[in-house]
């Protein structure tokens, strides 16, 4: 993919030039019993660094890298 219409693979422009193919490893579960249910899973579990934008505002010129590895878990009950 590229930063702009022209598909420059270099440039003095920071919005402009490739952006690197990526790949993302998540895993996710639930577990169901009765009327609970326990859902949990952790994205990017590999810890890739990888970036998907460019930009030229805030924080500065350059790119915006990718949200780091996240964990989460969720409980529900029927009533």
């Amino acid at each position: 993919a590229f930063g702009d219409a022209t598909n420059a693979r270099t440039s003095s422009d920071p919005v402009a030039g490739y952006i690197p193919a990526y790949s993302v490893l998540d895993v996710s579960a639930t577990y169901k019993t009765g009327n609970y249910q326990l859902k949990a899973g952790i994205n990017n579990l590999a810890g890739k660094a990888y970036f998907t934008r460019r930009t030229d505002e805030y924080p500065g010129p350059g790119i915006i890298p990718a949200v780091g590895r996240s964990v989460y878990i969720g409980l529900s009950v029927k009533l």
